[in-house]
Parts: structure tokens; sequence; C-alpha cells
């Protein structure tokens, strides 16, 4: 399920039993979200998080397959061609430990997060040194 509304610096998301981007990025769309910032808690499983290896240029990605609490995420959106980006990074733990990284897919038990729309369009440019793709502030 997934409940979204419009206020005065953006938008409130509450997002049951989905996947975490798929929702998300619904819910930007219907709005009209194009670029701003993210921020949220709530309870995630079958997490895959990457971490990014300077060296090789490219994410290494682990696999968490149980349920997690999600003590913090904070993503850029963008847009990234004609796609909608999320450049999410999470805290999580469960009772024995806590990870943290860029997060690659989750799905979503709960999640209630506030979403602050900007009035520039952010977008992404592939960067040779950073080897990724990375944020550029446009009009």
């Amino acid at each position: 399920m997934l409940e979204f509304k419009r206020c005065n610096i953006g938008l409130v998301i509450k997002v049951y039993d989905e996947d975490f981007f798929d929702s998300i990025k619904k819910a930007l769309t219907s709005l009209g979200v194009k670029s701003g910032f993210i921020t949220g808690i709530g309870a995630l499983d079958k997490v895959k998080l990457g971490f990014y290896d300077w060296d090789a240029k490219k994410y290494r990605i682990i696999e968490i397959n149980k349920p997690l609490e999600l003590a913090s995420l904070t993503s850029v959106i963008s847009e990234d061609g004609d796609d909608l980006m999320l450049h999410a990074h999470v805290v999580l733990g469960d009772e024995e430990r806590t990870y943290a990284g860029h997060l690659v897919s989750a799905h979503v038990k709960y999640f209630e997060g506030i979403v602050i729309a900007v009035d520039k369009k952010l977008y992404r440019v592939l960067s040779e040194y950073l080897g990724f793709k990375e944020l550029k502030v446009g009009d």
C-alpha cells in the first residue's frame, strides 16, 4: 500500500509491503516531483546494499535477507535522462549489528518519509573521474 500527500515543502509518503524504489517513484511521478531530497525511517527486508570500490570504480553488493530497522534514509531525487533516479543511502540494523551503504533494492515492511522538492533541475552526468553519474544542478 502506498499513501502520499502534498504539503507546503513537498510531500509525505507512507509505504507498506511494496518494493521501495517502485513505490517511491510512483508517488513522485504522480505528484510531478523530479528534483529534491527524501529522508525517512521504517523497516525493510530483502535488502541489497552497495559499497563503492574506488579502485575498481564499481559497486560491491551484499544481500541481507531478514527484517531490518531502517534507522535513517537520505536520498537525492534527480533525473537520469528520461528516468527518475533516487540515490539513496541507509543505516539499517537488527538486534546484533548495524549496516550502512548505498541502497540498491529493498522490500518495504513499512516506510514513512518526507520529500523536499527543489525548484532547480537536478540531473546526472557520467563522471570519468568518479566512475559513476554525478549530480549536476541546472536552471
